[in-house]
């Protein structure tokens, strides 16, 4: 992820990979998250990574844990993106284009698309179905 100038969306897997306990992709996603607050490059995030790091932590009993890692994560980004009409028209039309992609995945693809950004940094192996972005593994990071 060095190239000068270019425009990323990091899921929210890379935060909870990140923050949560000893797995394959732990070491590759503190990486990238040691690349974004070099600000080398522009990373995005947007609203939707809250309230999934806010329910997910909650979720699991763990809701003073998810409080903390969502202060971090607001503390890390400059780039936050809000989820606008324009987004859901365009989420919808992902999901009848590609009958598997998730509710979740499509309004993050749409919010990519429509803020000119066309890679995303995950995890989730989803998002090489769809053309119009690029996955970049954090192990290939």
């Amino acid at each position: 992820m060095s190239e000068a100038s270019k425009r990323y969306y990091i899921d929210t897997n890379i935060m909870m990979y990140a923050a949560g306990k000893d797995s394959i992709y732990k070491e590759a996603c503190l990486k990238v998250l040691d690349d974004i607050s070099s600000y080398e490059n522009e990373y995005y995030i947007n609203t939707e990574v809250f309230q999934e790091i806010l329910y997910r932590y909650d979720n699991i009993g763990m809701r003073s844990f998810g409080i903390e890692l969502t202060e971090s994560v607001l503390e890390l980004f400059n780039n936050i993106l809000s989820i606008e009409e324009k987004d859901i028209y365009l989420s919808v039309s992902m999901m009848k284009k590609y009958e598997q992609l998730l509710s979740r995945d499509a309004i993050i693809i749409a919010n990519m698309l429509n803020n000119d950004i066309r890679e995303i940094v995950s995890v989730d192996k989803d998002f090489d179905k769809v053309s119009e972005i690029n996955r970049i593994n954090p192990e290939d990071s």
